[in-house]
């Protein structure tokens, strides 16, 4: 049974019209089994399960998951995997997808203690897609601290981040920290709970050069391929937010 401690993070308190930075409030509010926002995530949920072939993966946590749609995929294709899933938005509470006993309200940006039983949590693997762009630059050695605390030293952290910034004024607060792929790296190399990274791009790929890009970035692709002519419509989409967005693999020092 999984809980969650930190009695003083309840997520995000909103109301219509406030200005939150890096909160948008209808990014986790897509509820219907048509959207593509929740089948495309059928797709990256197959890609983790397939990467990780015959190796054991028994537990996931979900930073950032919104409606809860990557867990809901995960645990349809592998029904024994422990998915927990977090999001800062109280609405995300009420989204089909969403395991209750497992999701939780929580600013990620802010302390928070998961424990399994009477243990701290870890996860095999932590997943954050398209969530980092919206922690701000002063919050984000806690954020990255609540995953490093739930990671053991097999754990691998595996997300993606924008590099675009909402053109609109009134949406400019949104993706608050915005970094380029070099300046990740960069950010990346100089901090001491990491044990090995790798950072890649999309938008740089092409079949020629191919085989000098990352090891995950080459299994990207050549999954996308295998997987055309059933998930077409949602490679199309991840492809076109990851041609913007820089990837991370990485493993922790413990």
């Amino acid at each position: 049974m999984y809980t969650q401690i930190n009695s003083e993070n309840v997520g995000i308190p909103y109301t219509e019209g406030d200005i939150i930075p890096g909160y948008n409030h209808g990014d986790a509010l897509h509820f219907s089994s048509d959207s593509l926002n929740h089948t495309m995530m059928h797709l990256m949920a197959k890609y983790l399960v397939t990467m990780y072939g015959n190796t054991p993966l028994n537990s996931v946590l979900d930073v950032g998951g919104g409606a809860g749609s990557f867990g809901f995929w995960l645990k349809t294709l592998k029904s024994d995997i422990e998915v927990v899933t977090l999001d800062g938005n109280r609405e995300s509470r009420e989204s089909p997808f969403a395991d209750l006993k497992t999701h939780f309200i929580v600013r990620t940006d802010e302390e928070y203690t998961l424990m399994r039983g009477d243990e701290r949590a870890t996860f095999d693997v932590v997943v954050c897609f398209e969530h980092i762009e919206h922690i701000e630059s002063d919050k984000f050695e806690q954020f990255m601290k609540n995953i490093h605390d739930h990671a053991h030293p097999n754990t691998i952290f595996f997300a993606t981040a924008s590099e675009w910034v909402y053109p609109e004024e009134d949406e400019s607060h949104i993706h608050c920290n915005v970094k380029s792929l070099d300046e990740w790296r960069q950010y990346f190399k100089k901090q001491p709970y990491v044990l090995g990274s790798a950072i890649g791009a999309l938008k740089a790929v092409t079949y020629e050069n191919l085989s000098l890009q990352p090891a995950f970035i080459r299994f990207l692709v050549e999954y996308f391929d295998s997987v055309k002519d059933e998930f077409e419509e949602e490679i199309e989409a991840w492809i076109h937010r990851l041609s913007n967005s820089s990837i991370f693999v990485m493993g922790f020092k413990k």
